[in-house]
């Protein structure tokens, strides 16, 4: 438990409106920190003065009810700035709706003036294609055939041999 939680838990205890469990984690809390002692004693202080002022001692549903009054009010005073700023927002964004709806002003476009003219029609000289024909090539002699290649490959056992045999360019490939 942190000093905030404790010293708000400490002036409820005094005037005995907490659940057990609040009552153990402030004990526990107590037992610790010093200033939290000594701020839930001032208030036990309080509530013993304030209890020899009255004749009649104060029930707890009393405080129970002032309690739940005063964090109504605090919950109301907190939020009262929503509203306005909703409405400020809205009023904005209608503002800026209705700026972009808003068609901008078509500026003139100056006229030139039009003069006319006749130009004579050009003939432009359309070149001849030329083709140029390819020089044949000479047909492709065939390549010699290589001589095969023969590989003799022994293993552990001697009645095993094995050859492999590579013939020219057309096993190559």
């Amino acid at each position: 438990m942190k000093c905030d939680e404790a010293r708000s838990l400490a002036a409820l205890a005094a005037s005995d409106d907490v659940t057990e469990g609040e009552r153990a984690g402030l004990r526990e809390h107590l037992a610790v920190c010093a200033s939290c002692r000594a701020e839930a004693d001032a208030f036990a202080g309080i509530m013993s003065s304030l209890a020899e002022l009255r004749e009649d001692p104060v029930p707890p549903e009393a405080y129970v009810a002032v309690r739940t009054r005063v964090m109504e009010q605090l919950t109301r005073r907190r939020r009262w700035w929503l509203w306005p700023a909703a409405a400020a927002l809205a009023g904005a964004c209608a503002v800026w709706i209705a700026l972009l709806s808003v068609p901008a002003p078509i500026a003139p476009v100056p006229v030139a003036p039009v003069i006319e003219a006749r130009i004579a029609p050009a003939v432009i000289p359309i070149p001849a294609p030329v083709y140029h024909r390819r020089k044949k090539r000479a047909p492709k002699q065939p390549e010699p055939a290589a001589e095969p290649l023969v590989v003799k490959m022994f293993t552990d056992d001697p009645q095993v041999v094995m050859y492999w045999i590579v013939g020219g360019r057309e096993s190559n490939r």
